[in-house]
């Protein structure tokens, strides 16, 4: 019983890592020390370039129904952001949008790339708007933007992510409950289908969570998943000039639809397609529509 109460006392201490508040002004503009690791990524084809940056508890994995055929057409990255995949997990507590787009920005330019267009989902979607805002400033363009089903506003969490972000009983759940069983109920809260669920998705996502730090890391983002001050960075959405591409499943029970009206309606340059069969994640549930007008979109600007 002892042994118990100590590991119960351990995995509290484990969420209590963020070393400041979830702001802009404390994690871009005060520019805090952080360990910017060497990121994994995948790249195929030539051309321009496509960066593609996955969603949360995902890796470039999520992508593998897009690329291979994308390739043809474009170079493309495929990035495992700081904490996923392949890349490195380090402790130390800077996991949310803002500090993964400072990761990004930093992989940009040890890659020297110079134009691209950046395709963000979900947590990926959120890195892809905050980097837009940081990019003004920065020699390198993004000329253009696809969002799929992007983390962008103010929201209430689904109820599997809300009770992973709550004090104790997050940690503790991520730790017995299997990663099988987490990343099925995963899918089955991002698929509108629950008869595609991939099998192989299944198990590689189960995989990954038993990668050294990546529970810990699925936490630290989950609990810093909505900056404290989004609704306030989410009206300089306005000032972002660049051709956008924005996809939503019409059943996302994630990220509800209204919230892709909305991102519509603030990038005042933009385009919004409704997928209407899938949820959350339309580049696993309904790979061939989202290829589709990811490609008819970028051959018309």
């Amino acid at each position: 019983m002892k042994a118990f109460w100590a590991f119960l006392a351990l995995l509290g201490l484990t969420g209590c890592t963020a070393v400041s508040p979830v702001t802009w002004k404390e994690r871009v503009e005060r520019k805090p020390a952080q360990i910017i690791p060497q990121l994994h990524y995948e790249e195929q084809g030539t051309g321009e370039t496509l960066l593609l940056l996955h969603g949360l508890g995902e890796s470039s994995f999520t992508w593998r129904y897009l690329v291979d055929d994308l390739a043809k057409q474009y170079r493309v990255i495929s990035l495992d952001m700081k904490g996923f995949g392949k890349s490195p997990k380090p402790r130390d507590g800077r996991y949310s949008i803002y500090d993964q787009a400072i990761v990004v920005k930093q992989f940009i330019e040890q890659q020297q790339l110079d134009k691209f267009t950046l395709v963000g989902h979900s947590l990926g979607g959120g890195v892809a708007l905050a980097l837009t805002l940081m990019a003004e400033q920065e020699t390198w363009d993004i000329e253009r933007l696809v969002l799929i089903d992007a983390a962008a506003y103010k929201q209430n969490l689904p109820s599997m992510l809300r009770d992973l972000s709550k004090p104790v009983v997050g940690d503790i759940g991520i730790y017995v409950v299997s990663p099988t069983k987490q990343a099925k109920q995963a899918y089955k809260f991002s698929f509108y289908n629950d008869m595609k669920i991939p099998s192989e998705g299944v198990k590689e996502y189960a995989r990954n969570l038993l990668r050294p730090r990546s529970r810990y890391v699925f936490l630290q983002s989950t609990k810093q998943l909505i900056p404290e001050d989004i609704e306030a960075v989410s009206q300089q959405y306005a000032q972002i000039q660049q051709p956008t591409l924005i996809i939503w499943g019409y059943h996302d029970v994630v990220i509800h639809r209204r919230n892709a009206k909305r991102l519509h309606n603030d990038l005042t340059n933009s385009t919004l397609k409704l997928i209407r069969d899938a949820g959350h994640m339309p580049q696993e549930e309904t790979p061939k529509q989202v290829f589709a007008l990811i490609t008819d979109w970028l051959s018309k600007q």
